[in-house]
């Protein structure tokens, strides 16, 4: 019963949002709803919202419309309320027939796979802007040759490095093509070990190497060993990752590099870090951290605050240091937009995921907004078209004499795509999916992926058995995304 009042309660939320979303659109008006996590509250107003009101303003007889994500009952505490699950909520509008017009999916092959996504393919594969995106990431959401996911961002793995504290300390910056060895070196150089809590983290992003390192190691492998083949975590490369992972978590590892965050002990974290409110890195005293630069989003504010410990620093951003001789593979992570499966305006919808995401008029658009509205939040992400023109217009936004380095790796041509977003069952591959049982224990992959790490467990004795489990549970999510489109 507590089930099925729940399932009556989300789909008469859902109904009300749908009917008494925003203004009442003239009668002649065509309503496209929009939907996603990034949109903050109504009175907040952010950057987001505001691009959305401004597509409307752009074209007449059109009005977007938000379908706002509803607040349930918490099940920990009935009378606090919680965002609803975003799945959960889609399968009511689903169920309903009310799926977006348009809006934000962490993973497009799950989208597909519950007939949530519209084959896009005749209105995207001719359009010259999408041609314009570099091919890794037009087609990074391509099944059997069908287009389901439309590129919105896309950001980059690596090392944020705080300019400052080195030059503080009269060290030189680390920059982008650094090797690893020289990028220790000098984050020990300024790190800090006073006992009175106001230490200078050196390096902190040691956690996902065997995520993006096995691809330095071997050019046919992607992020987490992911080609077209499927995974490869039995291969020479992945063990190499893990290995040299290993010697930041093993027992020498504190004694070796006391100035690496993960390598501390909690004593050491205690004595050296504690003084003050929140992170090392918000409080100035940090000068090397793992990030993805969706981080700019909320560091940029940081950097104009006056209360702020990161106030008038100097950051920029290298990406990922040279490890193997030569090698230097940049993770990077995307975001999609999905049209709804069965909407009645699908040309509409995909111009509304351009304007949202990799379009030229839309992202121009996205500038001025920040620019006109500081208040409004922080573009995050550079533009996905290679255009200079947008390129010049994305970096006159940021503080001038900063980001140097970043320019390098917008401008590099040797990239990782993270597999959340486009491959099927990535979710179960590399954290949910089951394992099996070794020694009385039982293991999900991320579980003995964190025991071999810290060994626990060795990968020599699992790694044929876990690569296998893991393309098996690639493969059962890619036959169900193309028996879905078949």
């Amino acid at each position: 019963m507590k089930k099925l009042l729940m399932s009556v309660l989300l789909f008469a939320a859902l109904v009300v949002l749908v009917s008494c979303g925003g203004n009442d659109p003239e009668d002649d008006d065509i309503v496209i709803t929009y939907a996603g996590w990034n949109l903050g509250t109504p009175e907040a107003y952010n950057l987001e919202r505001r691009l959305l009101d401004a597509f409307s303003d752009a074209h007449d007889g059109v009005r977007v419309e938000i379908l706002e994500r509803p607040k349930i009952p918490s099940a920990d505490n009935p009378e606090v309320e919680v965002d609803m699950n975003w799945d959960e909520m889609l399968a009511s509008m689903a169920a309903s027939g009310e799926l977006p017009d348009v809006y934000m999916y962490a993973t497009v092959p799950t989208a597909v796979i519950n007939g949530w996504a519209e084959d896009m393919t005749d209105i995207m594969i001719n359009d010259p802007e999408l041609a314009n995106v570099p091919e890794d990431i037009s087609t990074a959401a391509v099944y059997a040759d069908r287009y389901f996911g439309i590129p919105q961002s896309n950001f980059y793995f690596g090392y944020f490095v705080n300019n400052t504290i080195f030059d503080n300390a009269n060290v030189e910056r680390p920059s982008f093509g650094i090797t690893f060895d020289d990028l220790l070196e000098l984050s020990e150089d300024v790190a800090t070990y006073p006992e009175d809590g106001t230490g200078v983290v050196g390096f902190e992003g040691v956690s996902r190497f065997f995520e993006w390192l096995p691809a330095q190691y071997d050019g046919s492998l992607g992020w987490y060993t992911f080609n077209e083949n499927g995974f490869h975590l039995d291969s020479d490369a992945f063990a190499s990752a893990m290995a040299f992972q290993q010697s930041f978590y093993n027992e020498s590892a504190s004694a070796t590099y006391p100035y690496v965050w993960e390598a501390s002990s909690v004593e050491q974290k205690v004595t050296w870090y504690s003084e003050g409110e929140g992170t090392q890195w918000s409080k100035g005293r940090h000068a090397v951290r793992w990030g993805g630069t969706y981080d700019f989003g909320w560091m940029m504010p940081e950097l104009l605050d006056e209360d702020s410990g990161m106030y008038n620093a100097n950051i920029d951003f290298i990406g990922t240091p040279i490890i193997v001789d030569g090698v230097q593979r940049i993770p990077v992570v995307l975001d999609y937009l999905v049209v709804g499966q069965g909407t009645e305006h699908p040309e509409l919808a995909y111009e509304l995921a351009k304007w949202m995401g990799f379009g030229k008029e839309g992202y121009l658009k996205r500038l001025e907004i920040a620019e006109n509205f500081p208040e409004s939040g922080t573009v995050n992400f550079a533009p996905l078209q290679q255009d200079q023109e947008l390129l010049d217009a994305y970096f006159d936004l940021l503080p001038s004499g900063m980001m140097s380095e970043y320019r390098k790796v917008l401008a590099h041509d040797s990239f990782i795509i993270e597999g959340l977003k486009t491959v099927p069952g990535y979710v179960q591959a590399r954290w949910n999916g089951t394992y099996g049982t070794i020694d009385g224990t039982n293991y999900t992959i991320s579980t003995l992926l964190d025991a071999i790490r810290d060994g626990d467990v060795l990968l020599a004795d699992v790694a044929i058995a876990l690569n296998d489990r893991v393309n098996i549970l690639y493969t059962q999510s890619k036959s169900e995304l193309l028996n879905r489109i078949s």
